[in-house]
């Protein structure tokens, strides 16, 4: 829509050039998580090379697959950020924005991250000083901790809010595991979940007429179905 509103030449849009994933295989130039990440990696790099030392790279991001996030925070890494424990930040959705086409599609969550990096100085033999790497981090168990933190403080949550929740808290953890990138067959194999509904499902109930998530309990046996 910005072609048509501010008068952009079409030769300008190169939509084989799109950093993207398709949903279908079957896709015509089909285009991968890696190919994903090393599109975002060269843009990253660029904002790295023209920023002030010390420069923030700001931007929103929102996906319920895992191996979208991990991607776009390991891209920013690698290019030579990095990121806080404050430096993601949630925002609320745009109320006219609700119903567009991709909030529409099955599964989407409202809302959007905001991500603050900070560029990182560099060594003299150019590398990025990044900082030494904490302990390994089990992604599938900090998301059942969390959301049941959540719940036992809430009683009951939509699976938006304890999305909100796990991301806020996950994507610190993520970025902590790109920095190394020491254990991609452990990763690969743990990011195929789609998002946080299978560990969810695994671990607490789920009543489908108000659509809210709580903690099991004999006396709440429905359960969203597997």
């Amino acid at each position: 829509w910005l072609r048509n509103e501010i008068g952009i030449d079409d030769s300008f849009f190169q939509l084989e050039r799109e950093i993207l994933v398709n949903r279908k295989t079957k896709a015509l130039g089909y285009k991968t998580y890696d190919h994903y990440f090393k599109g975002l990696k060269s843009v990253f790099t660029e904002a790295y090379r023209v920023l002030k030392p010390s420069g923030v790279l700001v931007f929103t991001f929102n996906n319920k697959d895992m191996r979208a996030w991990y991607s776009v925070t390991k891209a920013a890494i690698k290019a030579g950020f990095t990121l806080g424990n404050d430096g993601v930040i949630y925002q609320e959705p745009i109320e006219n924005y609700k119903n567009t086409a991709h909030t529409r599609y099955k599964g989407s969550i409202h809302g959007d991250f905001i991500y603050t990096f900070r560029k990182l100085p560099q060594k003299q033999n150019g590398d990025n000083d990044t900082p030494s790497p904490p302990r390994e981090v089990n992604m599938h168990s900090k998301i059942i901790n969390i959301a049941r933190e959540y719940l036992q403080k809430n009683k009951e949550a939509t699976t938006n809010e304890i999305y909100i929740a796990v991301m806020a808290n996950l994507i610190p953890a993520m970025a902590n595991l790109a920095s190394r990138d020491q254990y991609p067959e452990k990763l690969n194999s743990m990011l195929k979940l789609n998002g946080i509904e299978r560990p969810l499902r695994n671990e607490f109930a789920f009543d489908p007429q108000q659509k809210l998530w709580k903690l099991r309990n004999r006396n709440f046996c429905q359960e969203v179905a597997t």
